[in-house]
């Protein structure tokens, strides 16, 4: 039991973060001339930022997402960096799962 237990926590967390992913990568891209408004989430440099005041990007300011923290609160890696550590702790989970599945098998267990 304590062995499904955790196979179903390892999938809803799967599906939990590939779902906030595909939320994420709907973001806009953040581009110069633009006008945001407070609370605008956007994608810069593989991060998501959340514009913290109502503000224009103004062409040549260099008020960049990373550069501008009055203006942008860094948010963390946007969905490519966590998909793909996602996706290798499931690989290194299914490898151990298949290695305990053979190991049982040569021992006479179905």
């Amino acid at each position: 039991m304590n062995h499904l237990n955790k196979q179903s926590q390892s999938s809803a967390l799967a599906l939990a973060v590939l779902v906030a992913d595909s939320i994420n990568a709907h973001r806009a891209e953040w581009k110069e001339g633009t006008t945001y408004t407070d609370g605008t989430a956007v994608t810069y440099n593989s991060h998501t930022y959340q514009a913290l005041q109502s503000h224009t990007a103004y062409p040549g300011a260099g008020w960049t997402p990373s550069t501008t923290p009055t203006l942008w609160k860094d948010l963390g890696a946007s969905g490519g960096a966590r998909r793909r550590r996602l996706l290798q702790r499931l690989r290194a989970h299914a490898t151990r799962r298949g290695r305990h599945r053979r190991c049982m098998r040569m021992r006479g267990h179905t």
